[in-house]
């Protein structure tokens, strides 16, 4: 164990020098002996550090006389600026009499601090008469310092005006609160941020300078979290479990059984902490009890079973304290299954997971959505392939495939070409009408079908000439009002052969954030009479029908095409994987391109699971190319894994290689 410097330990013998009595009292014995509590659940009370355990470890650290700076965070309301901040204050004011400064981001705040939160606690103490009833601080209004009647002064300093208000004053102890929001120096200072200005005001005392930082967490690059974990001992508080009796740090992801939960009540009668090793719950009682067994343990130590820390310290002079959601026994496990229930239902997604981190966790925050790569429209206008014109496939082209995205009045349609090595070209793109005014949806939408089927023929010529024939059409169903005509039409375009039936038209639901069904896609388990066959993000559905015959569709994961489309098209043009177009004037793509760029990938932070995930965010609402291009890409994937792999299959008999069975089974099961 690392022994604390000399200068250290005789941290308090200037104080002695300057006729201080020989013994003082700990940090610990002032606070529960002087301080009355002005405010709160327990107004009117002494102070008592077993009502909020975790305490006692930081004022034990305080005492050990090791630690420089000193850095603590914790829950909103879990009494972090009373301990960590006021009681220290006074601590230095009236048991050592020593000048201090305290730090603030703007003068209004130094007022409201004074007033509101450190004259109510001295007044309720023995140091009451030592407020002055003279001179600045003694009769109201605003004032930056206040000299108490044992001579030592309380100096604001604040995070805004000019350098000049933050110099020509020395003190040996600062305090800093809402650290975060005085951390970055203003545009016209031309010295250090405000903070390590004002710490510099603590450098005549050299190792015997004291500082004290306290907020609540912002994000991981605030200032606060910052000094606690970097530069800090980024300790953490750790218990005993009740059950297993292994010492655990429990998290907001052990927080369980408030998911489960239909109404706020029960979500609170629900939740409950669960050991991360045993995974046995535990109730309030129980949290309890081990949190007054808590210990700290610093950065690179370890706990030993018998609650024996070990381990070198951390190579730093700055503490830093962290109480958690599990420590704050001002809050039950109920509360905080109460408040992640109603966050999970709130509109203000951003506003809530923000409050949840900082305010019940004491986490940073972890913005939900954090872009991860804009794909601009102008890169996708020059992934035009040399040589390659619109409606000419690639010789090594192994599929071909098109998907229609139905509209009411209009449809949007992708050919794309899968190539080897996992690489696509688009070969063509377009819309056509519906005529939905003259005749309905239903009719206008099948009639518009039939004619872009006898558009598209059999295929495509390739670059040496020979005909591509298409292997796959797949036709949006994910309207309600789409859907019959859909069926319908997908259905009278089957080829029968021998007694057979293929298809080759498929009616497609795509599930999602973004579509219309507004769920995520789940991905099947295991295949039976409902579902036929599973793909990759993909699967056929055999659909429960009032009149014969049946109907089968395929439902994709929307969201996980959409990311493999903007990948592709991120990768160089000839590498494996990569997305191309034809080749064609830029300005020619530009409609394309931003219908491929009105959507963008994001990273979403599940702050439960704690994993990251992809989510997609709306920038415009056209964009029917990207639900056509992801269904091609896609379409690409269900051809290729249902392609029959042996010889003398009926597929090399006629002139649609890879057109598959209406009832999903293997190609050469005729239908019933």
């Amino acid at each position: 164990m690392r022994e604390a410097p000399p200068a250290l330990v005789d941290e308090f013998s200037f104080l002695i020098d300057n006729a201080m009595p020989p013994k003082r009292r700990t940090f610990l014995e002032f606070a529960e002996s002087e301080i009355i509590l002005p405010d709160g659940p327990y107004q009117g009370l002494r102070y008592r550090v077993d009502r909020q355990p975790v305490n006692r470890l930081w004022f034990a650290e305080l005492e050990r006389g090791i630690w420089r700076n000193m850095w603590a965070t914790g829950p909103s309301q879990s009494s972090k600026t009373l301990v960590c901040v006021l009681i220290c204050a006074l601590y230095h004011l009236f048991e050592l009499r020593e000048t201090i400064i305290f730090g603030l981001p703007d003068e209004n705040m130094a007022f409201d601090k004074w007033s509101k939160s450190i004259r109510p606690v001295i007044e309720r103490t023995k140091y009451a008469a030592e407020i002055p009833d003279v001179g600045r601080g003694s009769r109201g209004g605003k004032f930056d310092s206040i000299t108490f009647r044992n001579g030592k002064t309380l100096k604001f300093m604040t995070g805004g005006g000019d350098d000049k208000s933050r110099s020509h004053f020395t003190a040996r102890v600062v305090f800093i609160t809402e650290a975060d929001g005085m951390a970055g120096a203003s545009a016209t200072s031309v010295e250090a941020d405000p903070i390590t200005q004002i710490r510099a005001r603590t450098r005549a005392f050299k190792d015997r300078a004291r500082f004290y930082g306290e907020c609540t967490v912002t994000t991981k690059a605030g200032r606060t979290w910052q000094e606690i974990t970097n530069r800090g001992s980024n300790s953490e508080i750790v218990v005993p479990c009740p059950k297993c009796g292994v010492w655990i740090a429990p998290a907001r992801a052990d927080l369980k059984g408030w998911e489960a939960a239909e109404n706020e009540l029960q979500a609170g009668e629900l939740a409950r902490f669960y050991c991360p090793e045993c995974q046995q719950p535990m109730n309030d009682d129980e949290r309890t009890v081990a949190v007054r067994d808590c210990r700290l343990v610093h950065e690179g130590q370890r706990i030993q079973p018998d609650g024996t820390v070990v381990g070198e310290l951390p190579p730093t002079r700055t503490l830093g304290f962290k109480p958690t959601g599990f420590t704050n026994l001002f809050t039950s496990a109920g509360d905080l299954g109460v408040e992640e229930w109603n966050a999970e239902r709130r509109n203000d997604e951003e506003n809530a997971e923000r409050e949840l981190c900082q305010f019940a966790w004491a986490t940073p925050y972890v913005p939900l959505f954090s872009e991860i790569e804009t794909l601009e429209a102008d890169a996708i206008c020059k992934r035009g392939r040399k040589g390659f014109g619109r409606g000419l496939v690639p010789d090594d082209a192994d599929t071909l495939v098109v998907f229609v995205d139905t509209g009411k009045f209009l449809c949007h349609y992708v050919m794309i070409a899968g190539r080897p090595d996992g690489r696509t070209h688009v070969v063509d793109y377009g819309k056509f009408e519906v005529p939905t005014d003259d005749f309905g949806i239903e009719i206008a939408l099948r009639i518009s079908l039939r004619e872009f089927h006898d558009l598209l023929g059999d295929g495509r010529p390739t670059e040496t000439g020979p005909l591509k024939p298409f292997d796959a059409v797949f036709v949006d169903s994910g309207y309600a009002e789409h859907t019959e005509p859909i069926y319908l039409f997908c259905r009278s375009t089957d080829i029968r052969k021998a007694g057979r039936r293929f298809r080759k038209f498929w009616p497609v639901k795509g599930y999602g954030e973004g579509q219309q069904a507004g769920t995520s896609y789940s991905r099947p388990k295991s295949t039976g009479s409902v579902i036929r066959w599973i793909g990759d993000e993909l699967h056929i559905v055999q659909l429960k029908r009032p009149e014969p015959p049946p109907m089968q569709t395929i439902q994709m994961n929307a969201d996980a095409w959409k990311c493999r489309v903007h990948d592709a098209l991120r990768v160089p043009a000839e590498n494996v994987g990569a997305m191309t177009v034809f080749q064609a004037m830029p300005k020619e793509h530009t409609a394309f391109s931003k219908h491929l760029t009105a959507e963008q990938m994001f990273e979403k932070f599940d702050p439960v699971s704690g994993k990251v995930v992809r989510k997609w965010k709306c920038i415009s609402r056209v964009n029917h190319f990207f639900d056509a291009t992801s269904g091609g890409l896609a379409a690409v994937s269900f051809v290729r894994a249902r392609r029959p792999k042996h010889k003398g299959s009926i597929s090399t008999k006629i002139n649609a290689p890879d057109l598959t069975t209406d009832d999903g089974r293997p190609f050469l099961v005729s239908e019933r």
